[in-house]
């Protein structure tokens, strides 16, 4: 799950790049990704915690409702990107885990 998660992200980016697609096509594409891929991930594996008026570790992950919240901060999400890389979010003794 963390994969297809960050295969996602790259996928996510590579229309931004010039990867894939016409220039018409990329924002339809990156906008498809991240509601197919992003969204539900966050959903299930991290807005439980990081969100709402008191985010665990300050980091409210809620405000990236859509991929134009995401590009406009890009920094923040490279730090959400590698925690997961480094398999220290979810925590362990979260509920639900990726496999």
């Amino acid at each position: 799950m963390y994969r297809a998660l960050l295969l996602a992200t790259g996928l996510f980016f590579a229309p931004c790049f010039g990867a894939a697609g016409s220039e018409d096509d990329a924002p339809r594409q990156i906008d498809q990704t991240f509601r197919d891929s992003v969204e539900p991930f966050l959903k299930t594996y991290c807005l439980g915690c990081h969100s709402g008026q008191k985010p665990k570790g300050d980091m409210d992950l809620s405000v990236y409702g859509t991929s134009e919240s995401v590009a406009k901060d890009l920094k923040h999400w490279e730090l959400v990107v590698e925690q997961l890389e480094a398999k220290s979010m979810p925590p362990a003794k979260a509920k639900q885990r990726p496999t």
